[in-house]
């Protein structure tokens, strides 16, 4: 939409300036960075034949990039409101955790961690470990009693 980005689909790279459409197979990994300050993109995805369902990353993203702007109590509203909109989902807390550590409520944070670890242990202890928006929560003994 604006700005220049450079996007890798599998193992291709192109230069992408405004106005450059990419399609990206179903399944392929992809990744896009700004060349440019100021740049945007707009990214549609669906799978043929069904409806969009949004998973919420989008909102994550943007609580982050809302926080690093300094609205802190703004990125933990559209946070809370993700977790409330997808009561089942072990993303969602998971997330509330990154952000309530990094913001240094570590307190926030391992109650959002055991939000998600109940919802889904295995997935948050493959996650977790290597996940360094977690790191200020390893030295806690709550660490190793929800992660392992």
């Amino acid at each position: 939409m604006r700005g220049r980005v450079s996007f890798t689909v599998g193992d291709e790279t192109a230069d992408a300036p405004a106005g450059t459409l990419i399609d990206v197979p179903d399944g392929v990994v992809r990744e896009a960075v700004a060349r440019e300050e100021g740049s945007i993109v707009l990214a549609v995805g669906g799978r043929h034949g069904r409806a969009f369902t949004p998973h919420g990353w989008d909102e994550v993203v943007v609580a982050f990039a809302k926080a690093r702007r300094g609205d802190l109590a703004g990125a933990r509203a559209m946070l809370q409101a993700l977790i409330a909109r997808q009561p089942g989902e072990w993303h969602a807390p998971y997330n509330a955790a990154c952000f309530e550590a990094l913001a240094g409520n570590p307190d926030e944070a391992f109650a959002a961690l055991a939000q998600a670890v109940e919802l889904d242990a295995d997935a948050v202890r493959s996650h977790a470990p290597g996940d360094g928006d977690l790191a200020s929560l390893h030295g806690d003994p709550r660490w190793q009693e929800l992660v392992g």
